[in-house]
């Protein structure tokens, strides 16, 4: 048996397996980020938003998707909030579609932090760590 020379393309039936075989695995790792927090109002996020499916929420299952493979999740749901976000934000904002809900979920949250004061005097801050495409200035300018 020949063995193949390096630099040759692998055979069509094995890339579409590799292909699919990697499909399968980032199913299992990422899961479609759905914003749970902010269902009344606004538009939904324009772009994919993924996150560890070891957060994502399961059906009947609280939230983990370790849960859906006999594991417990190891997500804290998102604590809940007061924050007068609709009396804060002018109404166009969101009626236009200025900011999705997953980028109002942001300001929502970033808002709230705001309000604890820090033994020092400071007001605390709120660390923004989405990912390319999200809206992360989009969601600045909707805390300022």
């Amino acid at each position: 048996m020949a063995a193949a020379r390096p630099g040759a393309s692998a055979p069509a039936a094995a890339v579409e397996g590799d292909e699919e075989m990697a499909d399968s695995a980032t199913k299992q790792v990422f899961s479609q980020y759905v914003c749970r927090s902010i269902t009344d109002r606004g538009i939904p996020h324009p772009g994919d938003v993924a996150e560890p499916s070891s957060l994502a929420w399961v059906p009947g299952g609280g939230r983990g998707g370790a849960a859906e493979r006999g594991g417990r999740g190891s997500a804290v749901p998102l604590p809940p909030t007061s924050y007068p976000l609709w009396d804060s934000l002018p109404a166009e904002l969101v009626q236009g579609g200025k900011l999705s809900t997953l980028q109002l979920e942001g300001v929502l949250y970033a808002c709230t932090k705001h309000l604890q004061l820090l033994p020092s005097g400071e007001r605390a801050g709120f660390f923004i760590g989405d990912g390319a495409g999200v809206g992360k200035g989009r969601q600045i300018a909707g805390v300022i």
